[in-house]
């Protein structure tokens, strides 16, 4: 029988319930106050998530189901590439999707993928702390994973960027997502803080009118179809 491996991004649980109903995005302004970076948590290269994501996205398919040769032969590709450049970022993510995703038995291994992310925090911290994040979703350890997303908040705002926030206060079960332009598509998960609200504060190349725009997936770790789509809102505070 062929076994086969899929490498998307799997949805986080986050929580149960919440008690109000509303929706909210906004801006955040996240800065040392002598504007300085931040030891341990600066970056070498300007890069948004989504245009580094786009591009793993060219060399590992997440839409793309594998078999055992053909996962093995990919993981053979990525690696004469990483050998070839061990900085390339986009090659490191693909790297750490496919470690991340792939069983033992095609090469997957959980190791090797915290040593690729290691290699992109190292230049663009932002970025390494989301790669981190989705190893741990990937593996059902949401508390880690919620504790990457976290230091994330810490990063240095990089040049052209800004922080922008989504809010989700309804009802919810089986976790509550976000994607958009920001997130090159993917679902990435709001997490809930101490008074039942689900937050993302996401760094991203600053909008416009028109990308400017997000889409809420209540239930995504039972894959709901149920979405709801809205405008980030510039509300700096």
């Amino acid at each position: 029988m062929k076994k086969s491996l899929t490498l998307q991004l799997r949805p986080l649980f986050i929580g149960a319930a919440l008690l109000a109903t509303t929706i909210v995005a906004s801006s955040w302004n996240n800065t040392n106050t002598d504007n300085n970076p931040i030891p341990g948590i600066t970056s070498s290269v300007n890069i948004s998530f989504a245009a580094l994501d786009a591009q793993a996205e060219l060399l590992i398919p997440g839409s793309k189901i594998y078999h055992r040769q053909e996962s093995l032969e990919l993981k053979k590709k990525l690696e004469d590439m990483y050998l070839a450049n061990p900085n390339d970022l986009a090659v490191n993510l693909a790297l750490v999707k496919y470690h991340a995703c792939a069983p033992n038995f095609a090469g997957g291994f959980k190791g090797v993928a915290f040593q690729h992310a290691a290699t992109i925090y190292r230049q663009s911290a932002y970025v390494g702390c989301l790669a981190y994040e989705y190893i741990y979703s990937i593996n059902n350890d949401y508390a880690h994973a919620e504790q990457w997303y976290k230091l994330s908040l810490a990063c240095q705002i990089q040049d052209g960027m800004e922080w922008r926030e989504v809010t989700y206060s309804r009802p919810v079960t089986f976790g509550i997502g976000v994607k958009g332009n920001f997130s090159n598509g993917r679902i990435q998960a709001l997490y809930q803080n101490m008074y039942g609200t689900f937050k993302r504060k996401i760094m991203m190349t600053k909008c416009t009118a028109n990308d400017c725009t997000f889409t809420l997936v209540p239930g995504f770790l039972r894959g709901a179809s149920s979405q709801t789509t809205g405008k980030l809102i510039f509300t700096p505070y």
